[in-house]
């Protein structure tokens, strides 16, 4: 057994980085067109530990214009300044749900909601399953045109 404790230059180079800051997360469609939020308040932090990077958002609307926005939710976290890789990211969401309507499209009540970070993009969408376990992508059918109070927690893996 190697006491780390005796030997403290075998950890050198171990040790993890870490960083950390904020940005100011935003909300779009697959296809904004001329859709828009209007924000009362938007803060978003991270902190990055060698190849992972943990966030939280927090974000409330006071209202969504439609206009000609199509396809699905996005979280825009550009802001972040690094781009996923490898491994699907993952978050939990709390959100105000007289907002979203996740039964418009499917037609039934959602079992659970999350958060997809795929490889090599930006943002995150926005999933759900339904009563019949099929999976969903929250799109901008579901949403009302009033405000929301949206908090999310995610985190993904960095090259």
């Amino acid at each position: 057994m190697t006491d780390f404790k005796a030997q403290p230059t075998h950890l050198g180079a171990n040790l993890v980085t870490q960083t950390e800051g904020t940005f100011t997360p935003s909300f779009t469609f697959a296809t904004p067109g001329t859709s828009s939020f209007a924000y009362s308040s938007q803060s978003g932090d991270w902190i990055r530990t060698g190849k992972l990077v943990d966030f939280s958002v927090y974000v409330v609307t006071t209202s969504l214009t439609k206009g000609t926005g199509a396809g699905a939710f996005r979280l825009d976290l550009s802001g972040i300044g690094v781009t996923p890789s490898g491994r699907m990211g993952w978050g939990t969401l709390l959100l105000d749900p007289a907002q979203i309507d996740l039964a418009a499209v499917g037609g039934q009540d959602p079992i659970d909601t999350v958060f997809r970070i795929d490889p090599g993009t930006t943002y995150a969408t926005m999933h759900y399953t339904s009563q019949s376990y099929a999976q969903q992508t929250v799109t901008i059918d579901n949403f009302e045109t009033g405000g929301m109070t949206f908090w999310m927690r995610g985190g993904f893996r960095v090259a």
